[in-house]
């Protein structure tokens, strides 16, 4: 009878093969005991058959099958041959159209072609099964009182800024701080990028950095010394932080404000919207229009269904540039410049704030999973949490501008538009736009007129429109 050996093991850490040449040993002795021919050994070294991945040694053995050119299969053990009962499933019409012979040296032959061998087949794979799904159980139970205890994940890729067991790099810790240090002062994440592939820095896999790897990286809590599990906070770290916490927390903070903007998915993409007015007392909103082949934004005076609008609209980019500097010059007035001074020596307190909701979130969803908790109630406490989180977000926002605002009388502004927003707020009460004149369709300045706001009371941290 011609036969095929079939070698399977799921992890060979050596890279030696020493577990599948111990099943060969086995196998042909097996062979030779039937007296049969092995006219080829099918081989998956390191490949589990748990997972959906490919098992190329495997496919071909069927191949040969189907072409009729092997009659018996030989395998040390049924879960060598299959572990998932979808593969069973697959493999038993094949076999049964062939004839084809399946003998195991840990468990004698299978009749796949009768129902008696097809049950102890099938209940043989939903043993290997469930020993799999304990074993995945209980990795995962280790990873998470590792993850708990602070200790050194041990994922293959490791983490930029330290050595595989969490020991401090001083080159990348030193771009690490920078990158925390450079979002803080209004640098965006394309203008970190660009800096990082200028000097020719890459990743722990070797890439250049990208947008989406620069945010992951930054809002990765392990930089502050915090130990994860799924992306949430679960304890303090082995390993040293290489980020100051309350530095992380200020950054993390912006992250999700500049970013994404409290409570909503998408960034803010123009400058005035709630503090520009049309001159008939309604809200102007942002639109866009074609002029002369090229799309413009533009504000435009809300339309209010079933009822009547001027229809008002005005270049966007012009306005902002007029509006911004007023707000500049404002804000160089003595009484603004003496309030600003006061602002900056209050500490951002709500960082620490932030960073403790982040940890009661966690705990909270890590509770949805336990048996006979009140989940109704806690949902909504995940939901007062969050709620608090997004207002303190505003204000750190806010509050991080004035604290870095020192350098606005000698020219300096921010390029973040939601700082730049956060300025004009402190400087301006209102922008209101007037009717168009016939000026050939060119922008008339006179159309906006700019309302400073007057008192020292009016600047607040919480005057920025963040939504």
């Amino acid at each position: 009878m011609r036969a095929a050996i079939y070698l399977r093991i799921s992890l060979d850490r050596s890279g030696e093969a020493l577990g599948v040449a111990r099943q060969l040993e086995d196998c042909t002795a097996a062979a030779a005991a039937a007296g049969w021919d092995v006219l080829e050994v099918f081989t998956d070294n390191d490949v589990s058959a748990t997972k959906s991945k490919p098992r190329p040694a495997y496919r071909r053995m069927l191949t040969a099958v189907e072409a009729g050119e092997i009659d018996a299969i030989i395998a040390w053990a049924p879960d060598r041959l299959y572990r998932r009962l979808a593969d069973l499933e697959e493999l038993i019409p094949l076999v049964e159209r062939h004839g084809t012979t399946i003998r195991t040296c840990r468990a004698g032959d299978f009749d796949l072609a009768t129902p008696l061998g097809k049950m102890i087949a099938r209940i043989l794979g939903a043993v290997a099964t469930g020993e799999n799904d304990v074993k995945r159980d209980r990795h995962m139970r280790s990873v998470q009182q590792g993850r708990e205890l602070g200790r050194v994940p041990g994922s293959r890729a490791r983490m930029f800024g330290w050595t595989r067991d969490g020991e401090p790099l001083p080159d990348e810790v030193a771009v690490a701080r920078w990158m925390v240090a450079a979002f803080e002062r209004d640098q965006s994440i394309s203008g970190i990028v660009a800096n990082l592939r200028e000097r020719e820095i890459l990743t722990t896999e070797g890439n250049t950095w990208s947008r989406q790897s620069v945010l992951r990286y930054l809002r990765n809590p392990r930089l502050a010394g915090h130990s994860t599990l799924r992306g949430q906070i679960v304890g303090r770290s082995s390993w040293p932080a290489i980020v100051d916490p309350d530095a992380w927390s200020r950054c993390r903070a912006l992250l999700d404000v500049r970013v994404s903007g409290p409570g909503s998915s998408r960034p803010r993409v123009s400058l005035l919207v709630g503090l520009i007015y049309c001159e008939c007392g309604k809200r102007m909103i942002t639109g866009s229009r074609n002029a002369s082949g090229q799309v413009k934004r533009i504000y435009r005076c809300q339309p209010i269904p079933g009822g009547q609008t001027c229809q008002r609209a005005i270049s966007a980019a012009e306005t902002e540039e007029i509006v911004e500097t007023a707000a500049r010059a404002h804000l160089q007035r003595p009484e603004f410049r003496a309030r600003l001074a006061e602002l900056r020596q209050q500490p951002v307190g709500q960082t620490t704030e932030i960073g403790a909701l982040e940890v009661r979130i966690a705990e909270l969803e890590r509770q949805l999973d336990q048996p006979g908790v009140p989940v109704d109630a806690v949902l909504r406490a995940i939901a007062r949490a969050r709620s608090r989180q997004d207002a303190l977000l505003a204000e750190v926002a806010v509050s991080s501008t004035i604290q870095a605002s020192t350098s606005i009388a000698d020219g300096d502004w921010p390029d973040d538009l939601r700082r730049r927003r956060a300025l004009v707020d402190l400087a301006i009460e209102q922008v209101t736009v007037g009717p168009s004149r016939s000026n050939g369709g060119r922008f008339d300045p006179g159309r906006v007129a700019v309302s400073p706001r007057r008192s020292r009371s009016d600047i607040a941290p919480d005057s920025a429109d963040f939504n």
